[in-house]
């Protein structure tokens, strides 16, 4: 018997040598390349270790990166201490080398693949972590590469699906700002909640990145928010308000050993609740959102977190009616009932989403389609409509803020009242011709450009 402990003890010993080489040699995998970042190119390689995926944490938040000489690792590793976060590299398979990273040899792979957009595929080890749907907060770190983000993210932007996160982008680099690579990541992305990027140099510390962190007024922890009032509802419990002050509200999926299945007729309402929420997080559990539940959320309301496994089925009449600083909304594959005016208003709409299984609804063209009638229920700053609309629906663009030009396919046959009222919109596109729009006009409500009665319309006939 002493034998037989002595042997595990000795394997048992052995497996925890193997594991402490394991580690050691997983951390000094990098090359630690270091080429010359005095260009407004910031950096231009990639460390070469291994995938540093470091598993899945509990607060919710991955920190992916593609690092060339170290410094968006770096400003990575702090995003991870401060929110507790898991940390995912971006690594190409095939590694970029000191020569390649020569930005100032034409000849160099940097300076090709920039020359030539179809070398900018460039192939990763891994693009999508094991436990993505596990994450509802995605920060994405890159090096400056000539104005743009380093390619090598490409591959992690287009292989996900961002719908029910929020996104925050972050870059390093010698002199250049992040310019306009945040907002190419998003639109090549489509879906999520992105937030502004921020830049930071070579030498960033942590405070730095403390300090923007917290000017993000993001929840990370994830914690249930403990102020929430709750009635019991048969088998489960409904949300009925908010008794604290919390700007990041947490539902919890269970409440006293019981499912949380609904959000109860304007529970946080601004009649009701008047201090700022700025997100809210709706578990998978709740199954219906009543109506006027977050009514009138005027200017604070930005993000709410709805999963791609999310069973709800139902939001009643103007559940966000007036939430204009919403930025993005995803729709789950159960959802089949919408009530009137849900989103209406909700004009700072970037991104529309809704699950591809879902059969009642469609996001098609970052527009709120209701696919048994062909109504354009809810539009977006970025909405392209398509064909299968027939009917924009009432105030589906009302309050828009940033789109300036709607092209409106042939398909549409009528626009409801209030239409554009308040919008943006300088100037409708119409792609048929002057005779098709004048009977689009016929059918349409007398009111359907209220307040915009100069818009610009021109036809395909015209052009």
């Amino acid at each position: 018997m002493k034998k037989s402990i002595k042997f595990l003890t000795l394997i048992i010993a052995l497996l925890m040598c193997l594991c402490l080489v394991f580690s050691a040699c997983a951390n000094e995998s990098g090359n630690n390349l270091n080429p010359d970042g005095t260009d407004n190119t910031g950096d231009t390689g990639d460390d070469g270790g291994d995938e540093g995926f470091g598993g899945a944490a509990a607060a919710g938040v991955l920190v992916v990166y593609f690092s060339a000489t170290n410094n968006t690792e770096k400003v990575a590793g702090y995003i991870a201490e401060i929110t507790d976060g898991a940390t995912f590299e971006l690594v190409p398979q095939t590694p970029y080398t000191a020569e390649d990273l020569s930005y100032s040899n034409g000849n160099s792979r940097v300076s090709k693949e920039r020359n030539d957009p179809s070398l900018q595929n460039v192939p990763l080890v891994k693009s999508t972590p094991y436990d993505w749907e596990d994450y509802g907060t995605v920060f994405v770190g890159y090096p400056i590469w000539w104005g743009s983000a380093a390619w090598p993210v490409n591959g992690f932007i287009k292989a996900n699906d961002f719908s029910g996160k929020t996104v925050i982008p972050f870059c390093t680099s010698a002199s250049s700002g992040i310019g306009n690579s945040d907002v190419r990541l998003k639109e090549m992305a489509g879906t999520g909640d992105w937030k502004a990027g921020k830049r930071f140099s070579a030498s960033a510390t942590k405070a730095e990145v403390e300090e923007w962190i917290e000017s993000l007024d993001i929840d990370f922890g994830g914690a249930p928010s403990a102020t929430l009032t709750y009635q019991k509802t048969g088998d489960g419990y409904t949300v009925t308000g908010d008794g604290g002050q919390a700007a990041n509200i947490v539902i919890p999926a269970e409440h006293d050993g019981l499912p949380v299945v609904a959000i109860a007729d304007s529970a946080f309402a601004y009649s009701k609740h008047t201090a700022d929420i700025s997100s809210v997080t709706i578990p998978d559990s709740v199954t219906e959102i009543a109506k006027n539940a977050f009514y009138a959320r005027i200017d604070d309301l930005t993000t709410v977190n709805i999963g791609k496994d999310s069973k709800l089925q139902k939001i009643g009449n103007n559940a966000f009616s007036g939430c204009r600083a919403l930025t993005s909304i995803y729709l789950p594959a159960g959802l089949n009932s919408l009530g009137d005016s849900v989103f209406n208003n909700c004009g700072s709409l970037d991104t529309i989403a809704v699950a591809a299984e879902n059969t009642r609804y469609s996001g098609e063209g970052n527009c709120l389609i209701d696919l048994a009638t062909g109504t354009l229920i809810r539009g977006s700053n970025q909405s392209k409509i398509p064909a299968s609309v027939t009917k924009i629906g009432e105030a589906a663009f009302r309050y828009a803020n940033k789109i300036t030009e709607l092209t409106v396919p042939v398909s549409v046959t009528c626009i409801e009242k209030y239409a554009i009222q308040n919008s943006s919109i300088e100037k409708i596109i119409y792609e048929g011709t002057g005779d098709g729009w004048e009977e689009v006009l016929k059918a349409s409500h007398k009111y359907w450009n209220l307040g915009k009665n100069g818009v610009q319309t021109v036809c395909a006939d015209s052009l």
